[in-house]
């Protein structure tokens, strides 16, 4: 026996070569390129790196190149970060070319999410700084941040007044005033002091830079005011009574002295404090100049005057520590910068300072985590878990939110949870997740502020929390591993991933679209596995556990595919697993096998996109009997490989499996979009899928030369005119197979009606093995050999092959050499 199965493997390659004249060569489709990045430059060719500044009656062009230059697609579209504050435009193209223009039509910031039309996952954002010649508003406000168009005033106190935007302010041309100043007084820098009982109105002038007047009313109320004054410089000391007789408005208030230099005015429920100063004849000081000041606000003026007299030094010469903070102009503070610079005052041989604060208020600025942050993937739609890894290892349910552009540190936000209950935050930003906010979704926002002013410049995130306990965000490949190695924890990740070893996780993965990389993995092999599922690690068979969103890349990027290189792994294993599995949403390229699925009973594929693999996209092995075994695809696209996008086998090869049904309830929901086309004699790939190297079988014969011979027995099949409808026939005459869904018979029964598709535009078809011809000589000489491996073993059970089906309307809807754009339209189908 032994000599003659040596005989028959020398007589295969011989039968193929002599009487087929050889199997067609492996050949890899060449696939249109979707884009990968997106590269903006402005009008002399440089790379955008900073905002653009337009004015909104103005328009510019910028060229957008998509990335890489093969790509098939180099169309963009884009998305307005539409926020409170943002300003507003669009971007038309220039004819065909890569070059847009930016026509603004609202004035403010603007960022703008450039996408490639062919892959939104490939993109770049672009600010756009829309500024306007003209006010749109102007408001008042008093130290609390509060917008007021009336005030009762008891004692001084400072109105704020916001322009938006500032930039329309022409130069300093801002004044304070007031319709009777005998009632009320107010500064330049805007204190108001009640002089007199009664009621006014003070308003505030801006004028902008088309010469346009603006003019804004608070009604002020001082029939109760308690002191004119707060600070009350004199030569001498004061008493109760001289308090009563200069500084207090309300009759019959009730002064008290509290400290040598402090008195307390009470009328009713109202009470104030005067700070009484005794100075010098020739004193003089900063009297009301401020403090603190902020940048793209204002304008500031100085208040350098004698405390006695109210009057102005002569020849003053004011000057600033650090012009890069702020500089002086005339008496007017000019905020540059933020950070600390001193107001530096010589007069009448004295030199005086006072330390200024200077604090950033942005016209825009971004979060560590952005809108478009959250839309990764094929779901669009991110989630988090509630633990955090600190950077000390420890775990933690806090995440730090900060401002990526706030460069000095002095900008005032406040940070506010729309669901403290779910997660509180802090005025630092810390964010805590709490019990209560599992499941749910929480919107951190920060706010720009000026003065306490909340104005319109604020950023966003909203968290969406996932409702297990025990869901861990991992940004590291270690944090990665550590929590695979606990029971029943959930990997969430917040990062792209470089692995270098096969991942065992003990619970559901979420991918949020990033990428699981092996491109640190050379050795990663044929039969290795990025990442792999095993029964062992599962203590509840009826829990169903979630693969989700996760891009994995094998690296494998060569223009052809050939035998050699056949050694970049799978993405996933899957191994007689019994809990229920989800796999939603995954992307796999660049691997030998997508994924191999092994005697696990029920699976469920949804919304993925498999392809650009050397073989074979899903591998599904299961041994007769097959009760109980059940695996549903809905809405999945299966993309370029050399063998079918499906493969259903037995992952043994004897007499066990013999005269018994091996396929599992298969059940197609939805639609499957299949671009794995084959020309009809590079068929070689279709017979790999077989899995004959992975069997008993391989211990005998030679796999290679066993997928050679029934590869030059397939493509002889579909040369026969009952074939013809699987049969699409290009422009040129060149006869392409679409490889679907291929169901191994063979040495197995394959019961037909357990395929159940949904998807119309396919046919399922029996492929037999031909006993007659030339073909059916090999196909007995095959016979034989396997005969000779185990009696009770055959070839000629009938194998299917789920195909588009040529004969509809219009032919098939995806056809040899179509793009597989992944844009939204895509996402939206596989999620439906």
């Amino acid at each position: 026996m032994k000599k003659f199965l040596i005989g028959v493997l020398l007589i295969i390659p011989v039968i193929v070569v002599l009487v087929l004249n050889a199997t067609g060569r492996i050949i890899k489709n060449s696939s249109p390129v979707n884009p990968s990045s997106i590269v903006v430059r402005d009008e002399n060719g440089d790379e955008i790196t900073a905002p653009i500044v337009l004015d909104v009656t103005e328009t510019c062009q910028i060229a957008v190149d998509v990335l890489p230059s093969i790509s098939y697609d180099h169309s963009v579209t884009y998305e307005i970060d539409d926020i409170e504050g943002s300003g507003d435009l669009r971007i038309e193209r220039v004819g065909d070319s890569n070059r847009y223009n930016i026509i603004p039509e609202k004035s403010g910031y603007t960022r703008v999410i450039l996408r490639a039309k062919a892959n939104v996952n490939a993109r770049a954002a672009l600010i756009v700084d829309i500024t306007s010649r003209k006010i749109n508003e102007l408001s008042i406000y008093t130290a609390d941040g509060t917008v007021r168009e009336d005030l009762a005033l008891y004692k001084p106190e400072r109105l704020f007044c916001n322009i938006d935007p500032i930039e329309a302010l022409s130069g300093n041309q801002l004044t304070w005033g007031t319709q009777d100043a005998k009632i009320a007084e107010i500064s330049a820098n805007g204190v108001v002091k009640p002089v007199g009982l009664g009621k006014t109105r003070v308003w505030v002038s801006a004028i902008d830079k088309t010469g346009t007047p603006r003019k804004q009313y608070i009604d002020i109320d001082t029939e109760n005011a308690l002191l004119s004054r707060d600070i009350v410089y004199v030569d001498h000391a004061v008493d109760a009574a001289w308090l009563k007789q200069n500084v207090v408005l309300a009759a019959g208030a009730e002064v008290s002295r509290k400290s040598e230099s402090l008195y307390e005015v009470r009328s009713g429920d109202l009470s104030a404090e005067v700070q009484i100063v005794i100075c010098d004849e020739d004193e003089w000081g900063f009297f009301e100049t401020p403090d603190v000041i902020y940048t793209q606000n204002g304008p500031y003026f100085i208040d350098l005057r004698y405390y006695l007299t109210g009057e102005e030094p002569e020849d003053a010469v004011v000057y600033s520590s650090d012009p890069s903070v702020m500089k002086i102009v005339g008496n007017e503070l000019v905020p540059v910068k933020g950070g600390q610079a001193e107001l530096i005052a010589e007069a009448d041989g004295v030199v005086r300072s006072m330390m200024i604060t200077v604090k950033e208020r942005p016209r825009y600025f971004s979060l560590n985590l952005n809108s478009d942050d959250a839309k990764l993937g094929i779901q669009q739609t991110r989630v988090w878990g509630q633990k955090f890894y600190a950077a000390d290892g420890s775990i933690t349910n806090t995440f730090q939110m900060r401002v990526e552009d706030d460069g000095t540190g002095m900008l005032d936000l406040r940070w506010t949870s729309d669901h403290p209950e779910y997660a509180s935050v802090n005025e630092n930003g810390l964010v805590t997740f709490h019990d209560a906010g599992l499941g749910q979704s929480v919107t951190i926002t920060a706010t720009a502020l000026v003065h306490n002013f909340e104005t319109n410049v604020k950023r966003s995130f909203t968290f969406n929390l996932l409702p297990d306990p025990a869901s861990y965000n991992v940004y590291t490949t270690d944090q990665m591993f550590r929590t695979a190695a606990g029971r029943s924890q959930t990997i969430v990740l917040q990062s792209d991933i470089k692995i270098a070893s096969t991942l065992y996780p003990q619970g559901d993965f979420y991918g949020n679209g990033f990428t699981v990389d092996a491109r640190d993995w050379p050795s990663l092999g044929r039969y290795g596995a990025m990442m792999r599922y095993d029964r062992s690690c599962y203590d509840d068979p009826t829990r169903t556990i979630r693969v989700v969103d996760v891009a994995f890349d094998g690296a494998y990027t060569d223009a052809e595919h050939t035998v050699d290189k056949n050694d970049r792994g799978r993405a996933m294993v899957l191994s007689r697993m019994e809990a229920p599995m989800l796999l939603k949403n995954l992307i796999v390229q660049n691997t030998t096998d997508g994924i191999n699925i092994a005697l696990s009973k029920n699976i469920r594929m949804e919304g993925c996109i498999i392809g650009d693999v050397y073989s074979v996209g899903i591998t599904y092995t299961v041994n007769p009997p097959v009760d109980g075994y059940k695996i549903v695809f809905r809405n999945n696209v299966f993309k370029e490989m050399m063998g079918p996008a499906i493969s259903i086998t037995s992952d043994s090869f004897n007499g066990s499996i013999a005269n018994q049904n091996g396929v599992p309830d298969v059940r197609i929901e939805g639609f499957m979009d299949v671009y794995s086309w084959k020309q009809t004699d590079q068929l070689e790939g279709l017979a790999r899928s077989f899995g004959l190297d992975l069997g008993d079988l391989s211990g005998f014969i030679d796999p290679a030369a066993l997928e050679r011979a029934l590869a030059a027995v397939l493509e002889d099949i579909f040369t026969q005119p009952e074939y013809s409808n699987m049969i699409y026939v290009d422009q040129s005459g060149q006869k392409y197979i679409n490889l679907g869904i291929f169901v191994m018979g063979l040495c197995m029964k394959a019961d037909p009606t357990k395929i159940v598709c949904e998807d119309n535009g396919f046919r399922l078809l029996p492929l037999t093995l031909p006993t007659k011809g030339n073909t059916g000589i090999l196909v007995q000489i095959l016979e034989l050999g396997i005969k000779a491996f185990d009696p009770a073993m055959t070839l000629m059970y009938p194998n299917y092959l789920l195909t588009y089906d040529q004969s509809a309307d219009g032919g098939p809807r995806n056809k040899p050499g179509d793009p597989v754009p992944t844009d939204l339209e895509l996402f939206e189908r596989l999620n439906g």
